[in-house]
């Protein structure tokens, strides 16, 4: 799985909830975010990067 920093992460989070008629890179960060999946936020939250 690929590995993001919390903070880019939580970024592209509030970017995948924007309405993708407005904002295009929506449907991206949604796509990214499915990616990362939740073993790596899990993995990342534990080690408190």
């Amino acid at each position: 799985m690929p590995y993001l920093p919390r903070r880019v992460l939580d970024i592209m989070r509030k970017d995948a909830q924007k309405d993708p008629e407005v904002f295009p890179d929506a449907l991206c960060a949604r796509l990214l975010i499915n990616q990362v999946g939740t073993t790596t936020t899990s993995t990342m939250t534990t080690n408190h990067y």
